[in-house]
């Protein structure tokens, strides 16, 4: 059936910044030169599955992420960035590209993502609370697009759709959390070969 199984897993580190680790510009802004990097360990199993004689592609993965020692801002006297957070993170990519007739072809993919807040290292407020999700991470999002290959130009014209994510209105008191809405872009692209070899 010619089905593709595929794997991975990874660590990772992001490490403090400058500021983090240094900071003392601002009295209300001191580094810590104790940081350790932001852990993360992610895995992914997928699947590829080619149909129509090769002319259609299926794939879809389950990945899972989870992200140790972040990095928080806690206000006060003393160092004010200690690693005290925890986030998980997990979903399923699916993805379909067709080649059609007339030298086109069509790309499609959805992801959905769910994260949650582990462990806020006890500072409490709306930014980060436990069982909640991340900020600025929509459920849903997906694209839609048709390519034209031609020998010489290629025309792309995608559709991007993102869903509604959560956020904070730091126009209010407490900037407590609000949802804001999704939104779609289009995106137009091209090439041309000026020589061929």
């Amino acid at each position: 059936s010619q089905t593709k199984l595929r794997g991975g897993y990874s660590t990772g580190i992001r490490a403090p910044s400058f500021i983090e680790n240094f900071g003392t510009g601002d009295p209300s802004v001191v580094g810590n030169p104790d940081l350790k990097p932001e852990q993360s360990v992610s895995w992914e199993i997928g699947l590829d599955q080619p149909l129509l004689g090769g002319r259609a592609l299926l794939s879809a993965t389950y990945f899972a992420n989870t992200f140790t020692d972040l990095i928080a801002f806690v206000s006060g006297p003393g160092p004010n960035f200690r690693n005290i957070q925890e986030a998980e993170s997990s979903g399923i990519e699916a993805g379909v590209q067709v080649f059609l007739p007339w030298q086109l072809r069509l790309d499609g993919s959805y992801t959905f993502l769910e994260t949650k807040v582990l462990d806020d290292g006890g500072l409490g407020g709306t930014f980060f609370p436990p069982g909640q999700p991340l900020l600025r991470r929509p459920k849903h999002q997906g694209s839609v697009g048709l390519t034209y290959l031609g020998e010489r130009a290629t025309i792309s014209f995608i559709a991007n759709v993102v869903g509604a994510a959560i956020d904070r209105d730091f126009s209010q008191a407490g900037s407590p959390r609000v949802t804001l809405p999704g939104h779609t872009r289009l995106d137009l692209a091209g090439s041309y070969m000026v020589v061929q070899h």
